[in-house]
């Protein structure tokens, strides 16, 4: 009479064979991470961007002045400044955590009032007026994602 049942060498490739196939989901699993990861990361400079840029476009729009200076009176500024009205964009570079910012300042006679909008290691801006067309372009990299946006608006007189 034969025994029912699995013989322990059935039960070993049976665990085997399960391992295996759990290695495999978690491999999957981890790469769908960091793919998720990276595409958020992503989005969040796109997000952050473009509220930076629909920002200096409704700001310009509505102005009564603006214009592009290559010059700021006391650095940390690195690039030039696009100046709409009383209020400035630019890229501040803070010596103390070697991060670049794109900054709004509501009021350009007071420095220290700033409101970051993106933060990098790396933020390169470059706006250009011509005529009433002003282009807007910010290079820079963050989290290792390259990224390079530019914009133009057209100021309303």
């Amino acid at each position: 009479m034969r025994k029912r049942g699995f013989t322990i060498i059935e039960l070993l490739i049976s665990l085997i064979i399960g391992g295996i196939l759990i290695l495999m989901i978690g491999a999957i699993s981890l790469a769908s991470h960091k793919s998720h990861m990276t595409i958020h990361n992503q989005a969040q400079v796109h997000n952050d961007v473009f509220y930076g840029f629909e920002l200096a476009a409704n700001r310009l729009r509505a102005a009564n002045s603006a214009w592009v200076e290559n010059t700021w009176p006391n650095p940390p500024w690195t690039s030039d400044i696009l100046i709409i009205d009383n209020s400035a964009f630019a890229v501040y570079n803070s010596t103390q955590d070697q991060m670049a910012s794109f900054v709004y300042l509501p009021d350009r006679s007071d420095t220290s009032i700033r409101k970051t909008i993106f933060q990098s290691g790396l933020v390169n801006f470059y706006p250009a007026k011509n005529g009433n067309l002003f282009s807007i372009r910010l290079v820079g990299k963050q989290n290792l994602n390259p990224f390079d946006f530019s914009t133009k608006v057209l100021k309303r007189n």
